[in-house]
């Protein structure tokens, strides 16, 4: 198995969520749920069932969305960046790339750079390890569907990972 996913062993269902996604959650809820629908996403988080790219924190801080995403992106960044496989590796990122080419001029720093394809290679690289099955991204961006259906990953709308994280709230084992 590959080291850097060596503690994803015992996961279960694992979501990788793309900017868009996060900062739609204000329009799919209402302001009283965002509260118990956060709590869920950041155990997700703790429990090793959802993960975002640090582009994904960048693009929801410091560009768009100081309201509940925001936060939320933060909260959930504070919880994984100390994990080895929230940064995609080098393979990945290349197989994404040479899907969709019109990523590739669009990567720089990653301060800057735009999260779609490293949500893509993130998911790809758990794939790798967790046979696909287990393994989804989440984006309603049509060009990040299209690539993800591309290479084999399986992609949910927003509604649809909101109503797994209802129906199935992660237990707090932490």
């Amino acid at each position: 198995m590959n080291s850097l996913f060596a503690d994803t062993e015992e996961w279960g269902q694992v979501f990788v969520i793309d900017s868009d996604a996060l900062i739609d959650i204000k329009l799919e809820i209402s302001v009283a749920e965002q509260w118990d629908v956060g709590v869920d996403i950041v155990r997700a988080a703790e429990n090793h069932e959802l993960l975002i790219p640090i582009q994904v924190h960048n693009e929801v801080v410091n560009v768009r969305h100081p309201d509940f995403p925001a936060p939320l992106a933060s909260k959930v960044w504070s919880i994984i960046q100390g994990r080895a496989h929230v940064r995609p590796s080098p393979w990945a990122l290349r197989k994404v790339l040479a899907t969709e080419l019109s990523w590739i001029g669009t990567l720089g720093s990653e301060e800057e750079d735009i999260a779609d394809p490293y949500v893509i290679a993130l998911a790809l690289d758990l794939k790798q390890v967790r046979q696909g099955e287990t393994v989804a991204v989440v984006a309603h961006d049509n060009l990040v569907r299209s690539t993800c259906d591309s290479l084999g990953l399986r992609c949910l709308e927003l509604t649809e990972f909101l109503s797994h994280i209802r129906n199935n709230p992660p237990n707090h084992r932490g």
